[in-house]
């Protein structure tokens, strides 16, 4: 676009018209020739250089506005473009610059700045000569700011200035007194062009920080009384008493306005740090602003497991919840142990342990190599010092159980990786069951409570019941990561990809750490424990017995039974499994396949009782006690027989002596069978 030679009338080229304008210039002429165009500057060959914008049809004026604006303007504002050139020393300039800190500019920020250069120095140029503007331009200065102000609005790069005239002619002030360095903001510690200084910013920070935790209009106002000498700040370290002339200005009070303190404190990320982690909790601060690590999850299962407490998301009669304490493998994000209990204590802990080692065992797995757990239930497990000054390891104490023990941070739930498991089951399964306890300021709206909701309450065993049911189906989903473990559920990847290097399970060295302890004895051939009978593994052990006394280790099942148990003797060495003894039916009438194989295990057990305690009658020696009598000098010798008898043939029950019979009140038929038994060997 342009003007006609010494004249108001704008033109348009033939370019800015054709095709979308107007389709093609044989179609220009054609509109010249009808006269519904006035055109200049036709040649021989009849090529149109300019069209007279106000001669052109309605519509075409339209389409000229829809693409150009308002034509005037836009030819206003494409003279101020042509003036617009790169400034490299500006580039160069900013590119080098090293902030207080030491480091370099952002990028972002050098090319913000050197385009601020590039606006400024165009605006200098057109002003220092107003006379060209409103000759060549034919715009006043007033007009001149809105084109450029829309000019900048519109410009295709980042400059960073101000949309208004009155901010836009600051920032062309503070340019032409400071120069390049003027422009940069005192977000980055320019000293020249900001008023609040180190010192007066750690004084701001220092009233944030005030017990009362106040707000900003708070601190602004402390600020002020201090600088005007009406209040005293004091250093509680020291003591020292801050100086309000101190913090001056040029020589004068300086008052800080809302804005710039809000500035201080919270736009600038480590202020914010800095205040929150000293006026909000731990927790908070850590979620908001302190680094965490990266990691990424064991390839094999059974390499990492973790374990935290909840309390299950759905409330008792009493409103109270039931807690419960889960262990979880990393690798496959299964439960591999759980537990229940109304009260949270280091029993529930156990508990939990006793779960897993149970699944451990039923499934043949192996021993996990490492533990994570939170301090609060397992710090009192790491192991003591007896009175005797010696250490006694506990379940916490590494390479007790587990070769690596690992106690995350208090205050951080991110570290524990069942933190992450226990929200993926709660917020996967739980949460669709009817009476699910829901956050009352949880982020997403289908996780917030409604308060208008009654409460529903179940009774321990129900939530207990609902538990295990929703870790099943938990363990029993696909695994998160299918792409690792394509179509595999977790319990299959538990099962399935077990680190190569686990130890087999040994129950033996688990259970003095897990297990209930009893104390019991030997009666009969038998030991008691929660009640029933047990056998002996291996009854050889009572040759190498002390005394009767015994400590049974046991884990019990869900119902509270006993599951398995292993007898020590009182210094914890272990000696052999407790088979429990079971009864049969004495009618034979009433026997079954099972009655018999019981049978036959008792008279095994009791034949082999027997078969001990013969082989250690037949290894003593017959001797006699020698009786000395001085009569005549002759001494006579009395030899009294003291090993035992070779028993007799039996007379009335066939293998039995009948004195035998009279030492015993009754005689059953299985112990008739383990003494025919006894009689054989």
């Amino acid at each position: 676009m342009q003007y006609l030679d010494n004249t108001k009338i704008l033109c348009l080229t033939p370019d800015e018209l054709i095709p979308d304008i107007i389709s093609t210039e044989e179609n220009l002429r054609q509109m010249k020739s009808r006269g519904k165009a006035v055109v200049h500057g036709v040649g021989g060959n009849e090529r149109v250089r300019l069209v007279e914008y106000e001669s052109l049809p309605e519509k075409y004026k339209t389409k000229i506005k829809v693409k150009y604006g308002n034509p005037y303007e836009y030819f206003a504002k494409q003279p101020l473009l042509a003036l617009l050139q790169r400034d490299m020393e500006a580039r160069a300039f900013y590119a080098g610059y090293i902030l207080e800190s030491g480091a370099h500019l952002p990028e972002q920020y050098q090319r913000r700045y050197s385009r601020q250069c590039d606006w400024l120095n165009m605006i200098n140029i057109v002003l220092g000569d107003k006379k060209a503007l409103k000759e060549e331009l034919r715009i006043s200065v007033a007009t001149f700011y809105e084109h450029v102000l829309s000019l900048i609005k519109n410009d295709d790069e980042d400059n960073g200035l101000p949309s208004s005239e009155r901010r836009l002619k600051e920032r062309m002030r503070v340019y032409k007194d400071n120069g390049y360095e003027g422009l940069i903001s005192n977000h980055f510690g320019n000293q020249k062009t900001r008023k609040v200084d180190k010192d007066i910013e750690r004084l701001l920070l220092a009233l944030y920080l005030q017990p009362e935790k106040p707000y900003i209009k708070g601190v602004c106002e402390a600020y002020r009384q201090f600088i005007q000498g009406e209040i005293t700040v004091v250093d509680v370290t020291t003591g020292e008493c801050f100086e309000p002339k101190d913090f001056f200005v040029d020589g004068k009070p300086y008052e800080v306005k809302e804005s710039t303190v809000r500035y201080y404190i919270e736009e600038k990320p480590l202020n914010r740090a800095l205040v929150d982690k000293h006026r909000t909790s731990q927790l908070a601060y850590v979620t908001k602003h302190r680094p965490h690590h990266k990691r990424k999850a064991p390839e094999y299962a059974l390499s990492k497991i973790t374990m935290d407490d909840i309390t299950v998301p759905f409330k008792m009669p009493d409103g109270k919840r039931v807690w419960s304490y889960q262990i979880f493998d990393v690798a496959s994000q299964a439960v591999i142990g759980v537990a229940f209990a109304k009260d949270k204590n280091k029993d529930l802990v156990k508990e939990s342990l006793r779960d897993m080692f149970r699944n451990i065992m039923r499934h043949g797995m192996g021993m996990p190599l490492e533990v994570e757990v939170e301090q609060h239930l397992n710090s009192s497990m790491k192991g003591k010092t007896n009175d005797a000054g010696e250490f006694v390891a506990d379940v916490m104490t590494e390479g007790a159980l587990f070769p690596f023990v690992r106690f995350c941070a208090p205050g951080n739930p991110q570290e524990k990786r069942a933190e992450g498991f226990i929200k993926q089951k709660k917020y996967g399964h739980q949460n669709k069951r009817v009476g699910f306890l829901r956050r009352p300021f949880a982020r997403l709206e289908a996780n917030r409570a409604n308060e208008d909701d009654k409460d529903m309450r179940f009774t321990y065993e129900t939530v207990v019941r609902n538990e295990r049911e929703d870790i099943d189906n938990y363990n029993n989903k696909l695994h998160p990561n299918q792409e690792k473990y394509a179509g595999m559920t977790r319990w299959e990847v538990l099962e399935q990809t077990q680190n190569p290097g686990l130890q087999r399970a040994n129950l033996i060295n688990v259970l003095p750490y897990v297990g209930h302890k009893v104390n019991t004895s030997i009666r009969r051939g038998y030991v008691q424990i929660m009640g029933n009978h047990y056998m002996l593994e291996d009854v050889h052990i009572l040759e190498r017995l002390s005394g009767n006394k015994l400590t049974a280790y046991y884990l019990n099942d869900d119902s509270g039974a006993v599951w398995y148990a292993h007898l020590y003797d009182t210094h914890d060495n272990p000696l052999c499994e407790a088979v429990e003894v079971q009864a049969y039916q004495e009618a034979q009438a009433e026997r079954t396949d099972e009655d018999e194989r019981i049978i036959n295990e008792q008279r095994k057990y009791i034949a082999a009782f027997d078969a001990v305690v013969k082989k250690m009658g037949g290894e003593l020696r017959r001797v006699g006690i020698v009786a000395t009598t001085q009569e005549d000098e002759e001494i006579t010798v009395e030899l009294v027989e003291t090993a035992p008898k070779v028993q007799q043939k039996p007379t009335k029950v066939e293998g039995f002596e009948q004195d035998d019979m009279k030492k015993q009140d009754w005689i059953d038929d299985e112990e008739m069978a383990a003494m025919r038994a006894t009689r054989d060997i």
